[in-house]
């Protein structure tokens, strides 16, 4: 171990007495998985221990961490600890925010701000140790990063040091990710914390439940109070259900979610003379101690972003936590001093927890990552070494994406994907900006960009929301922001962070693109026209005039809420759409920009004759049809399709409604296929077609060739066909294995009855004519006994059969008894073996 002893820790912590065993691993190997629970002093004391050695003299230690708040927060206390000024041998460097210089030796970093390291330096070459902390929370952005480190330490530095840490991870697989690397587990400094579940559910909102438990642990204990709820509209209701009753009690209550303004989020983490609750998103679930808090409430329940691949668009849910996540937030209780947790719900519910939330790879859009990919240099993207690689339909709408926004072109960035590449922002906004940019106003797209990718800066009305036409606002808010208005419904914290955020996308395009060239159209216009050209594949048609409801690119159903007075074209761009419910059929729009059709991209305008299936009339028609990539602009009807064309459309419109198409019920038909699929499954050896739906599908273009409607396929001689498809052998075969009719001892030829859903065919026939007949009659090679249906005199099944011995044996003497009563006028011999079979009934003899 190679340690120096210039500084001393300020506290003991349990993770101090692993240091030596991780500053070892790492001289003998490259790699290293430290899991260590929450608050044993990981995320601050491991890359002091690091830094502190011989092995990193020359370089840097990064630690890749997820949250701003988590980076500024470890910089500081690494810097306290170590008795030094934040940003010179300490640093943090997260998005508007920077501590840090050449000489520093521990930088802090977002995920954001690390794959921009990479760009930068996509060798590492001044880096000697790549730490990253809390990797159970498993971002895209984090598995990304993850993934192009360890490329770079297998293909370009192989003096580069990876560790991962985590409380909650398993870590044998990132080992054998990381070439079998070992893995350290320590203890924590946990007190212990009291577990308590509710001992029902309870049907209250959200809100209203957590302020119950919040006032009632409140009553019970002196300390700071932390409650865990899954989105900040969660945490204002319940703000505003707590306000007057804390206000009484001198409780201070304090919001904590991402998108808070810094000094806010300071002020929770920073102690107070005045006892708090602080009412928090998933970001306190890790990284950071507040102290003070010795109660935990927790709703079970946060926010994810899962792709809802149906609509082409990522949907936020609000799901269950994992058991890991669970762990993690009842750890914040017991980090200074012995707590409370409490679960707002049963425990049965939480056996029935995930033990870990999928990672994030498997369920958002992943266009971004791969833009990401390409301008650091990689090529195919399909063998790049992910940790857990995304779904082969995530990269295929990542790619289709890219080329759309004119990025990628043959595996390679195209120019304007460069400049895509070189804002932080996602593909779809750096293409606004850059069309906005080309178009001559490059501030004012900064703006739009900055806008959709934040909240709205006004208050909606709660009760009649509507879509809001985003250019709009937009110009609104450029005129607001040099006189803010004297109004209730104006959000100004909003609406500075959107300021700063386009401003330092301006800054990054004037340094990296060049100055704004000259004007070519009105804002207005060239605004709308930038988000054209980010949102191609949301350009969305109304269904019908002055309808709320649309059909985008994708053929994916939108909705406009109603009213929304400011989007009133036939044409529109979904900017802000959520997919909503599962049950939902159509997404809602909650921002979207009118659009002119002489604004579309001329080489994205086809126009083709086409033949389409008429619902109403039951035939092929021919159509012209205009469209923009695949959404319909404009359509009428055109001259007769070829035969070819004619039998796609129909065998398309007939796969829809096979049954109907073919008339497969109809009863020749449907005897004839039950009878080859009993002997397909009695004798396999014959090989019979399936004649399954499949099997129909696949032969319906030549069935419909040269026909042009419904009415015509329904007179085609669709059983010659079917038999066409099987040999002389195995139609000889039908007609002798699986008759049509058995000849019974009357003297009658009985039809049987197939039905594919029974496993016998059925013969009904008259207890009376199967006199003298011994045993049941067998079809299929004799492997197959038919189902008697033994009729009484009335036609009716008095008894049901394949063993007809064992009915004339044990049965028949019952049978003969009430049927000589029912039919005293027919003749029901003692012996059924030896009488003779009626073709017609007999009168009993006198």
């Amino acid at each position: 171990m190679h340690t120096s002893s210039k500084r001393l820790p300020l506290q003991r912590l349990p993770i101090d007495s692993l240091l030596p065993s991780i500053v070892d691993s790492l001289t003998s190997f490259p790699a290293l998985v430290l899991q260590s629970p929450t608050g044993s002093g990981k995320t601050t004391r491991v890359p002091i221990a690091l830094m502190e050695t011989s092995i990193y003299t020359s370089t840097k230690i990064l630690m890749v961490v997820p949250r701003r708040i988590a980076a500024r927060s470890a910089a500081h206390r690494m810097a306290e600890t170590t008795h030094t000024k934040l940003g010179e041998e300490i640093g943090y460097h997260v998005r508007f925010d920077k501590k840090c210089n050449e000489q520093t030796k521990i930088i802090v970093l977002t995920e954001g701000m690390y794959l921009q390291y990479l760009q930068r330096d996509p060798f590492l070459e001044d880096v000697g140790c790549v730490i990253f902390d809390e990797f159970h929370e498993r971002s895209l952005n984090l598995d990304l990063c993850f993934a192009m480190t360890r490329k770079v330490q297998q293909e370009a530095n192989e003096d580069l040091h990876i560790i991962v840490m985590s409380a909650t991870i398993d870590p044998s697989d990132i080992c054998a990710y990381l070439g079998a690397c070992p893995s350290i587990e320590g203890e924590g400094r946990q007190h212990p914390v009291e577990v308590r579940y509710l001992e029902r559910d309870e049907d209250l909102p959200l809100h209203v439940l957590t302020a119950k438990y919040t006032r009632k642990l409140a009553h019970e204990t002196d300390d700071d109070i932390l409650v865990f709820l899954p989105g900040v509209r969660d945490i204002l209701n319940t703000q505003e259900q707590l306000a007057q009753w804390a206000e009484t009690q001198g409780i201070l209550l304090l919001p904590l979610y991402g998108e808070l303004p810094l000094n806010q989020q300071r002020q929770v983490i920073t102690p107070q003379s005045s006892r708090r609750i602080i009412l928090a998103t998933n970001i306190a679930e890790s990284s950071l101690t507040i102290d003070g808090v010795g109660v935990v409430i927790d709703s079970g329940l946060c926010k994810q972003m899962h792709m809802d691949w149906g609509h082409g668009m990522n949907r936020l849910e609000t799901k269950r936590i994992s058991l890991a996540s669970a762990e993690q937030r009842k750890g914040r209780a017991g980090r200074t001093k012995p707590g409370i947790c409490l679960r707002l719900w049963t425990s049965f519910t939480h056996r029935q927890l995930d033990a870990h939330a999928p990672a994030e790879i498997h369920r958002v859009d992943c266009t971004a990552a791969f833009l990401e990919l390409y301008a650091w240099g990689e090529t195919d993207i399909q063998q790049f070494p992910w940790y857990e690689p995304p779904s082969e339909e995530a990269r295929e709408d990542a790619l289709r994406q890219l080329h759309r926004l004119n990025a990628l072109q043959a595996n390679t960035l195209t120019p304007e994907g460069r400049k895509m590449a070189n804002l932080p922002v996602s593909p779809r906004l750096a293409a606004c900006v850059l069309q906005a940019h080309t178009l001559g106003h490059t501030r004012s797209g900064c703006l739009l960009a900055a806008r959709i990718s934040e909240r709205s800066p006004y208050k909606r009305t709660q009760n009649r929301p509507e879509t809001i036409e985003v250019v709009e606002e937009v110009l609104t808010l450029t005129q607001h922001l040099r006189t803010p208005p004297k109004r209730s419904n104006w959000k100004p914290g909003v609406a500075k962070q959107i300021e700063k955020i386009a401003s330092s996308m301006y800054n990054t395009v004037q340094q990296t693109w060049g100055n704004t060239p000259d004007a070519m159209y009105p804002v207005e216009e060239a605004l709308r026209r930038a988000i054209l050209a980010g949102f191609p594949d949301r350009v969305a048609r109304r269904r019908a005039q002055k309808s709320h409801k649309a059909v985008t690119v994708e053929g994916k159903g939108v909705r406009l809420f109603e009213p929304s007075p400011s989007v009133d074209t036939q044409l529109f761009v979904c900017v802000h759409t959520d997919a909503g419910s599962r049950q939902q059929k159509d997404a809602r729009v909650y921002l979207a920009s009118v659009l002119e059709e002489s604004w579309l991209p001329q080489q994205h305008i086809h126009e083709e004759t086409i033949a389409v299936f008429d619902e109403a009339s039951g035939k092929v028609i021919g159509k012209q049809r205009r469209r923009f990539l695949d959404l319909v602009l404009e359509e009428q009807v055109g001259p007769t399709p070829s035969p070819d064309a004619c039998a796609t459309a129909l065998a398309e419109a007939a796969r829809e409604q096979l049954k109907e198409a073919l008339q497969l019920d109809e009863k020749k038909t449907a005897q004839w296929l039950a009878r080859v699929a009993c002997l397909r499954q009695a004798l396999p050896e014959l090989a019979y077609p399936a004649f399954d739906e499949e099997q129909l599908i696949s032969w319906l273009p030549e069935i419909c060739y040269g026909l042009r409607s419904f009415a015509e396929l329904q007179k085609f001689p669709l059983l010659d066909y079917l038999k066409s498809k099987c040999t002389r052998e195995q139609l000889q075969c039908l007609e002798k294995e699986a008759p049509t009719h058995i000849e019974v001892p009357s003297g009658s030829r009985i039809r049987l009855s197939y039905d594919t859903t029974q496993a016998h065919p059925v013969l009904a026939v008259r207890i009376q004519e199967l006199f003298g007949c011994h045993d049941t009659p067998r079809i299929a090679r004799g492997r197959l006994e038919v189902l008697i249906h033994l009729l009484a005199p009335n036609m009716r099944p008095q008894q049901v059969t394949t063993d007809l011995r064992s009915f004339w044996e044990n049965t028949y003497t019952d049978v003969r008894k009430e049927l000589r009563q029912r039919y005293p006028k027919h003749a029901w011999p003692e012996d059924p073996w030896t009488a003779k079979a009626e073709k017609r009934p007999q009168r009993k003899k006198k």
